[in-house]
Formats: C-alpha cells, sequence, structure tokens
C-alpha cells in the first residue's frame, strides 16, 4: 500500500506541478511522524517544504499565513458565518456520522444465510456438483475483517478428495477485498463436475433450516446417480464379446452405485450427524456458552471431520463389498470403485 501511494504521490508531482501551496497539520496523532517518514522519500523537496506540521502554536502560525478575515474564530481568525457560528458550518463540511441506511456491509449481511469462520492461514472448500454443460455458477461472499483468498476448480478424480494444486484451474485463485467490498460473479460452466455436499450439509445442521440439509442430500445423491450411470457408459464402450457386454455395462453400475451411496452418502453423513449431535450435547452440559457460540462450534467440528474420515470410509467400503457384493458378480473383471 505504501509503495502504491507513493507511485501515486510521484506521478502527481510529475504531471501536477506546483497545485499544492502550503500544508497545514494540526493536532497530528502520535503516529503521524511514522507515516510520514514513511512517504516522505517519495516527495520531493519542494513539496516537503511546503509542509508545516503544527504544535501547540497552531493558531499563531495559520494567522501568520492566512489573513484572520479567512480563517474562522474557530481556529483563531475572525471569520464567522452569517447567523454568528464561529465554525463557519456553511463554508466547511464537517462530516460527522454516516447514517446507518448508508452501510453497506450490513446491508449486505442480512443477504447471507450461511457463514463460516476461517483461521489465518487455512482454507475452506465449497463443493457443487455441475451435471451439465452450460450450467451457470454464480457466487457471493463478504469478509469481516480481511481480504480472502478465492478461487475455482475442478476435480480431475471421482469419488477423492483433492487438494486445489490437484484439481484443474478455472478461476485462478486469486485475494479479493471482500472485508471492504462485497464480491460476486458468475461463470458458464463447460464441463460437468463433481462435489460432495451432504458431509458439508449436516455440519450445518444446527444453523440451517432442515429442508437445506436436505437439500444437500438430494445434490449428492444426484451424483451417485449420474457416476453410476457414467461408469456404465464406459464399460459398455469397452471392445467385448456382445455376450459379455450387457453383464459389464450391469457390474459396473451396480457396483459403482452400491460404493457410492455408502462412501459418499449415508456412511459419511451419519458420521457427521453423530459427532455435530455428540458435541452439541457435550458443550451443552460441559459449558455456559450461548446457544450461538455452541452451535458454531459444533459446526467447526463436523467440518474439521471430513477430511479425517473420508479415506477411512472409502477404504472400509471396499473392503465391505470386495467380502460380500463382488463375490457375486460374474467375471467381467473388478470394477472400479472410484
Amino acid at each position: 500500500a505504501v509503495e502504491a501511494y507513493g507511485e501515486f504521490l510521484c506521478m502527481f508531482e510529475e504531471n501536477y506541478p506546483e497545485t499544492l501551496k502550503r500544508l497545514f497539520v494540526v493536532k497530528a496523532p502520535k503516529l503521524f511522524p511514522v507515516a510520514y517518514n514513511l512517504i516522505k522519500p517519495f516527495l520531493s523537496e519542494d513539496t516537503r517544504k511546503k509542509i508545516m506540521v503544527l504544535g501547540a502554536n497552531w493558531k499563531e502560525v495559520l494567522l501568520k499565513h492566512i489573513s484572520p478575515d479567512q480563517v474562522p474564530v474557530e481556529y483563531g481568525g475572525t471569520m464567522t458565518d452569517p447567523d454568528g457560528n464561529p465554525k463557519c458550518k456553511s463554508k466547511i463540511n464537517y462530516g460527522g456520522d454516516i447514517p446507518r441506511k448508508y452501510y453497506v456491509r450490513d446491508q449486505v449481511k442480512q443477504q447471507y444465510e450461511h457463514s463460516v469462520q476461517i483461521s489465518r492461514g487455512s482454507s475452506h472448500q465449497v463443493e457443487y456438483e455441475i451435471l451439465f454443460p452450460g450450467c451457470v455458477l454464480r457466487w457471493q461472499f463478504m469478509s469481516d475483517g480481511a481480504d480472502v483468498g478465492f478461487g475455482i476448480f475442478l476435480k480431475t478424480k471421482m469419488g477423492e478428495r483433492q487438494r486445489a494444486g490437484e484439481m484443474t484451474e478455472v478461476l485462478p485463485n486469486q485475494r479479493y477485498n471482500s472485508h471492504l467490498v462485497p464480491e460476486d460473479g458468475t461463470l458458464t460452466c463447460s464441463d460437468p463436475g463433481i462435489c460432495y455436499a451432504n458431509e458439508v450439509g449436516e455440519a450445518f445442521r444446527s444453523l440451517v433450516p432442515a429442508a437445506v440439509v436436505w437439500l444437500s442430500y438430494g445434490v449428492a445423491s444426484s451424483y451417485v446417480l449420474a457416476d453410476a450411470i457414467d461408469k456404465g457408459k464406459k464399460a459398455g464402450e469397452v471392445p467385448s464379446p456382445e455376450a459379455g457386454r450387457s453383464a459389464r455395462v450391469t457390474v459396473a453400475v451396480v457396483d459403482t452405485f452400491v460404493w457410492q451411496a455408502l462412501a459418499s452418502v449415508a456412511i459419511p453423513g451419519f458420521t457427521i450427524n453423530r459427532v455435530c449431535a455428540a458435541s452439541l450435547y457435550v458443550l451443552g452440559t460441559a459449558t455456559r456458552w450461548p446457544l450461538a457460540v455452541r452451535k458454531w462450534t459444533t459446526t467447526a467440528l463436523g467440518l474439521l471431520t471430513i477430511p479425517i474420515i473420508i479415506h477411512p470410509i472409502d477404504r472400509s467400503v471396499d473392503f465391505l463389498l470386495d467380502s460380500s457384493l463382488r463375490k457375486l458378480y460374474p467375471t467381467v473383471g473388478k470394477p472400479s470403485s472410484s
């Protein structure tokens, strides 16, 4: 910020010389010398000579440079308003408190239904499924107290959790001053993508209406069905005798549907539900925290649990299917679980 401000001052001086006649700094705060020393190297010698930082005798110094009839009585001169006001409010805009109806942040905050607390240096992923090419993804967010990074990525592996660096970058990650101005935008998705929504829905169960949680299950279930159909289609495209193709497609669809239904919907949803319910109960009996704080803590614990349970659940479902359903399949090759 200092470098940007310095460049601005340099350009201003070069393009608009002698615009400043004299600058008086009155009642400067204690931190002013620090800020001024940072900016001073970017100012020319002539400009620095025009800046005067005044002390306790600032009224006397002002009258040495400005005619008394041009200085309000409030500042040691003789000028007043026609009604005798010594501050000359008809000529000087003193500002004041901004009416709350003009507060942008308060207006925007009322429009958001969900919020999440992200610690410094950490990240939070919100995953959505794009079922068809041409779908429009829209986002709107605002942060409190600091800027945030935001980007959009497409998963490259189905059935697995991925870090941002492992996915295809769609919208580059950038820093946004969303603590000052709300950010919103849209993106037309050219390719379908994958998401898991129900674990996040369960984590937010204590904060959002139940309909939102069930909607997250609907989204996750839609992915399960779409993935099963996609696997069956790909299995049908594999060169093989016509007699074995039907069995291969059936096995691919059934195996994918069962695996995803267990590993991506039922077990994670139940696990997060129980973790959040237990944590909310424990916090209610062991602490005197306000209900809102307990709910947010419960949600945070639910979100933190998600990356921990993914791989154990995946491996457990694989073991379960290998020990049961997959033994019943025709000999057409073991299907992929993800």
